[in-house]
Formats: C-alpha cells, structure tokens, sequence
C-alpha cells in the first residue's frame, strides 16, 4: 500500500495515478472503467472496503444514444437549463 509520505517520493504511485485517470476519462461507456473496478484499482486499493460498498444500478445511457440534430439538441438542452433555473 501507498502512503502520502511513499507517493511523493515514488514515480510508480503517480503512474497508478495516471492509469486509474486514464482508465476514468475514457470516452466509451463501454470500456470506462466501473465504479467498482476503480475502487479495486492499485491506487485506491487501500481505501476499498468491499464489505461497505453499496452496489448501484447501471447508468441508463439511453438519452446519449439518440440521433437528434444539432438544433434539437440545443432546444432540449436550453429546456433543461431553464427547468435547473426555474424559468419554466
């Protein structure tokens, strides 16, 4: 396990670091690294407790998947926007 006094001191923590980042970031839902893989990744192995770690239900991506036009996608956007703020 890394300490914060063994990160600053050790290039193999930073790049544990940058593989979970990398691993996070990536744009395809369907190869992004789950909740509980990253929770089980090398870097955050030592705050994992299998134990207490509620499971949730998949993310519904369903709404990113649809084939609207720009200005469609704008409206409902701005729609959105308005609800967040209360300008219905």
């Amino acid at each position: 396990m890394y300490t914060s006094n063994s990160c600053a001191l050790s290039g193999v923590c930073l790049l544990t670091a940058v593989d979970l980042l990398e691993r996070m970031l990536d744009l395809d839902p369907d190869t992004r690294i789950t909740a509980d893989e990253a929770l089980s990744h090398e870097y955050l192995r030592q705050y994992s407790d299998p134990t207490d770690e509620p499971i949730s239900q998949p993310y519904d991506q369903s709404f990113e998947e649809k084939d609207f036009d720009v200005p469609h996608w704008k409206s409902i956007t701005f729609s959105l926007y308005c609800i967040v703020l209360h300008w219905t």
